[in-house]
């Protein structure tokens, strides 16, 4: 298992013990001494920070990355399979060698912490929105103002009949493979949205081949979120919940890291959003936090406008606890003149 205080020791020039179970020394960015530190606790993500330069993250990812000359992409893949141990300091194999050598000759750029791909296919009920020749668009679906052409694009259908039936159908595929997902058209039915049974749908991304590769993107909750923001002009990419997953992470991390990544989950979500966002600091320059959508309004049901304005009033995330507590008192002001306008 990999031992964060002896990669410290080992890494960082001067290291040595600070308050309780941080640790200090030269910062490897600036090169100074006194402004550097970081937290080893064993239930933690190893934040730091130097007050010298003002280079800090939440996790200590990006930090390995730098100092041993390798992607933040290959630093995460091996923390998370905790394969090896190294003292680089000690040792002439570098942490990529390792890592090359844990896969024998394969090229490191296609690391995946998980080969085994996830393969759902479509019901055998499924009927699509549009099959070339003729539309059939749920009713559901055009109360809520989805367009037919985002429809089409997305491959939605829906099934009246069997395990399925009176549910939407939104396909998803994504480099951890391919399912899909039924949501309830009744009001009635639980859960509101069923998944194939042995998916795991922590491992996928639904709308990933509807961003492109260089496209910044909005990351939302829930599928039919993700798809009218891409109707509104918002290329968008759902995680099927609140919590973005490692699994999602190592798929958003193959993505560069100089596009924007806007957060915009429900509006009682905002602790959640700036889960997500630590995460995603990691990696990407440009992340953002959306907050300012009405009580209520949930971005599958936003007006173009009110999508928009969400998104240009954003808030950019850098890893400041301090942040937090401003986009808060800017939420409430914002509520409060919603109210007395």
């Amino acid at each position: 298992m990999f031992d964060l205080v002896e990669w410290v020791d080992a890494n960082i020039d001067r290291a040595r013990p600070s308050a309780g179970d941080e640790r200090t020394g030269e910062c490897p960015f600036c090169g100074k001494y006194g402004g550097f530190y970081i937290n080893c606790s064993e239930d933690g993500n190893g934040p730091w920070v130097c007050f010298k330069c003002g280079e800090a993250s939440k996790s200590v990812i990006r930090l390995i990355a730098h100092v041993e000359g390798i992607t933040p992409q290959e630093a995460r893949a091996f923390l998370l399979k905790s394969k090896v141990e190294f003292r680089r300091k000690e040792t002439a194999i570098s942490l990529l060698d390792r890592i090359k050598a844990i896969r024998g000759n394969e090229d490191i750029d296609s690391i995946d912490l998980f080969d085994e791909k996830v393969e759902g296919g479509l019901p055998s009920e499924f009927v699509p929105v549009w099959d070339g020749k003729k539309w059939r668009v749920p009713v559901y679906m055009s109360k809520r103002g989805y367009r037919r052409s985002i429809l089409r694009d997305w491959g939605v259908g829906f099934c009246n009949s069997g395990r399925y039936a009176r549910r939407v159908i939104v396909p998803l595929e994504c480099p951890n493979g391919r399912s899909f997902t039924a949501r309830d058209v009744t009001g009635e039915q639980k859960p509101k949205y069923l998944n194939p049974e042995g998916i795991d749908h922590r491992r996928l991304l639904f709308g990933w081949n509807s961003v492109s590769n260089h496209s910044g993107f909005e990351l939302v909750e829930g599928p039919l979120d993700a798809m009218k923001l891409d109707q509104h002009g918002l290329p968008s990419m759902a995680m099927g919940g609140k919590v973005l997953h490692s699994e999602q992470l190592n798929m958003l991390f193959k993505r560069p890291s100089s596009v924007r990544v806007t957060v915009m989950l429900d509006p009682e979500a905002l602790k959640e959003a700036y889960n997500v966002a630590s995460q995603l600091i990691v990696h990407f320059d440009r992340v953002y936090v959306a907050y300012t959508l009405p009580d209520g309004v949930d971005p599958g049901d936003t007006t173009r406008a009110q999508a928009r304005e969400t998104h240009n009033k954003a808030f950019r995330y850098s890893g400041e606890r301090a942040e937090r507590v401003q986009v808060v008192v800017k939420n409430a002001r914002h509520k409060l003149q919603k109210i007395f306008e």
